[in-house]
């Protein structure tokens, strides 16, 4: 494997790993944030946060991994974005209508009670164009999830484990592959709901 990082946001930083530094979060406001050894997103407005690999992650086999905790009581539906796209600025110009369109593959949290694997091709943030979601069965309520997303060949496979050592699966799903250009990892809220937080840490990613 190649470009393996064992953690986006360690401190101090170990080798190999990446700390706050390199993680983007200019365009989060206050709704993306860094806070010690994690990454806070809230969903009050359309916010991102991203680390850029550097080049266009491997169009066969990568490995992207991560613990998500969530709290706070849903009003409305929140949604959250965690995972690869073809740009790094994702804003108000992302939604359906305003002109920008973009690609990407992530795990997608709805509503505050679902996850979904989300695949976007040439479409909006938010909804239309080409996107393909479908859902592990798997709880977003729950307050820690410890998630994997993987390429093998043209698929896109979301797994929920039961623990960190990611050895027995308690939900997955599948989507074919239908957007290019994957090269940064992005955060993202979107403001049609509020009073969720979710909270990531331990991202390794292996790419190739």
């Amino acid at each position: 494997m190649s470009n393996v990082v064992n953690s986006f946001i360690t401190f101090p930083a170990d080798t190999g790993a990446i700390d706050s530094g390199d993680w983007n979060v200019t365009n989060g406001g206050t709704d993306i944030t860094i806070n010690g050894d994690n990454i806070q997103l809230t969903g009050d407005n359309i916010k991102s946060g991203f680390y850029d690999v550097g080049e266009v992650i491997s169009t066969s086999a990568w490995t992207l991994r991560f613990t998500l905790e969530s709290s706070g009581s849903v009003t409305g539906n929140p949604l959250f974005w965690i995972g690869f796209f073809d740009t790094s600025t994702i804003n108000s110009s992302s939604e359906s209508g305003s002109g920008t369109t973009l690609d990407g593959i992530s795990l997608m949290a709805y509503s505050g009670s679902n996850y979904l694997l989300s695949m976007k091709n040439n479409n909006y943030l938010d909804s239309g164009g080409s996107q393909t979601v479908t859902s592990p069965t798997v709880s977003a309520n729950t307050t820690t999830r410890y998630a994997e997303i993987k390429r093998d060949g043209s698929n896109a496979i979301l797994t929920f484990y039961d623990d960190d050592d990611y050895d027995t699966s308690i939900g997955t799903c599948t989507v074919s592959i239908t957007g290019s250009g994957f090269r940064y990892l992005c955060a993202v809220s979107y403001f049609e709901g509020s009073g969720r937080t979710y909270q990531l840490t331990d991202v390794t990613f292996e790419d190739g």
